[in-house]
Formats: structure tokens, sequence, C-alpha cells
């Protein structure tokens, strides 16, 4: 009954007593969905299962410590490069590689299930989990600019302060966000 979605995206696995299922006969599972948009309900992602419940456990826990493991790496990834930056200052494009992945671990840990483990609203999750995609796009820019160091044109200033601008927007829009309630 709540006005913004509260966990839309979150994979549910519910135990259901072994003498509720019926072998060698059709059994018919009915999910109820009340959704905040009305034109959008239903299962919003993954699949519908039957089967014993500490299969399906380990599936979902395997699959998710996968993707942990996977940011990790990223991170690790990221990490380099930004201390990389640290040694060679000149090199830009470690640093602008740096952030992208940062960005791109920040996305891609807000979309693993691990978010609703620590009780952080969904409303501001998301808003920082579009944040980071927004991030994301000025930085591989600068990340290629760099990297080919192209000669430097007066339109080419131009369009590096319009993305320096976007990459502060997201920034700045993430302060406003947990100092808000809307």
């Amino acid at each position: 009954n709540a006005t913004i979605p509260q966990a839309y995206d979150k994979v549910r696995i519910y135990h259901l007593p072994p003498d509720l299922i019926k072998p060698m006969s059709t059994n018919v599972l009915l999910i109820v969905c009340k959704g905040i948009i009305k034109t959008e309900t239903g299962i919003y992602r993954d699949r519908v299962e039957i089967g014993p419940t500490p299969q399906i456990l380990k599936a979902f826990y395997l699959e998710n410590m996968l993707q942990i493991l996977a940011l990790v790496i990223y991170s690790t990834v990221s990490g380099y490069f930004l201390l990389f930056f640290i040694r060679r200052k000149q090199d830009k494009e470690n640093f602008y590689f740096g952030l992208f992945t940062a960005a791109l671990v920040v996305y891609s840990a807000l979309r693993t299930q691990f978010k609703y483990e620590y009780g952080f609203e969904l409303y501001y999750l998301k808003k920082i989990q579009y944040s980071a995609v927004f991030i994301l796009m000025p930085n591989c820019y600068f990340f290629i600019r760099h990297f080919y160091k192209e000669y430097t044109f007066s339109f080419q200033k131009l369009w590096d302060n319009t993305f320096i601008g976007l990459n502060l927007i997201p920034i700045s829009a993430l302060f406003v966000v947990w100092l808000t309630q809307d």
C-alpha cells in the first residue's frame, strides 16, 4: 500500500510445503501483483520455478556471489587505474577510465539482490543507480578523447566543458537526493 515502489525488482523465493504440490498432476501457482504504475504490473525479472527450496536458494546465492565477485574485480581495476593516475598525472586517460569503471561498479552493484539486505529505500538506490548511468558516458568520452590524444580545436574545448558540466549534474544531484525526501 505504498505510494512509491518498494521492491519491484526483488527476487522472491517462497517455501511451499511438500504436501501442497501434487506430483503427476497440474499444479497452479497464482501470483497477485500490486503495482504503483497502473499500466505496468507483473513479474519484472527472473523466472518462476517450483522445486526443492535448498536447490533454488543455492542457485540464487551462487548467482549473486558471482555478481559480487565480478564487482570486486571491476573495483580492483578501477582502483588500479585511479592509483596509476596518482603516479602519472599527465596520463588523464587512466583517471577517466578509473571513474568510468567506478560508475559501472556502482550501477552494477545496485542491480544485484544484495541491495535489499541493508534496508535502504529503493527510491534512493534507484536515483543513485541512474545517476551512475548518467556519469558513464562523459567518462567514456573523456577516456577515448585522452587515450587517442587528438588535436584540440575550439569546438572540442566547448564539447569538453559540456561533458564536464554533465558530469557535475549527477554528482550535485546525489547531494540533493540525500538532503530531500522527494
